[in-house]
């Protein structure tokens, strides 16, 4: 797929933030703001483009055409430059297996890749959170990979937990802003 100077810019853009290894938090839009500016970038390099959402909801369809409307973080998950009924029943499909988390991998590989072989792109969106206080997100180890010492030191620096049914050290690892 050949891609305009301007759309190329904004995927470099893209890669070097993805490069930058930290947790963005709520002032942090760039991301965000990238993967709107790629949805107006692909529409004016193609004219007419097509958002997808793979988790919609019944009131929300699954391709819906662009035409300069604001988007929302996370509203869509790609864009192509095509309509394509094949990709609405693919996510049909993966929208109404029942859990199997095998079947439901191989699909969502399939949408990617019917959307790759579309010349579509994936849009990357930001949880955007504030951190006013200390905030913590657990962290599984399993267990067989620690010597009893080394689970002990985790546990008691750390404000964490064994779970004893999943074989898992849970310890609670500190958020910090960039």
């Amino acid at each position: 797929m050949k891609y305009s100077k301007e759309l190329k810019n904004i995927l470099e853009k893209e890669n070097k933030y993805f490069n930058r290894g930290f947790i963005p938090l709520e002032y942090d839009q760039e991301l965000n703001d990238l993967q709107r500016e790629k949805i107006k970038t692909f529409y004016k390099q193609h004219k007419k483009i097509w958002l997808v959402n793979i988790n919609s909801y019944q009131d929300k369809p699954v391709l819906k055409e662009y035409k300069g409307e604001k988007i929302y973080n996370f509203e869509y998950d790609f864009v192509i430059p095509v309509f394509d009924k094949q990709l609405i029943d693919m996510i049909t499909d993966y929208q109404n297996t029942k859990y199997d988390s095998k079947a439901i991998a191989e699909k969502i590989n399939q949408i990617f890749n019917r959307v790759k072989k579309l010349n579509g792109l994936t849009l990357y969106w930001v949880w955007n959170m504030e951190i006013k206080e200390d905030f913590y997100l657990p962290l599984e180890i399993d267990w067989d990979m620690l010597t009893l010492w080394e689970m002990d030191a985790l546990l008691s620096k750390n404000n964490g937990y064994i779970d004893g049914d999943k074989k898992k050290i849970v310890v609670m690892v500190k958020l910090k802003e960039k």
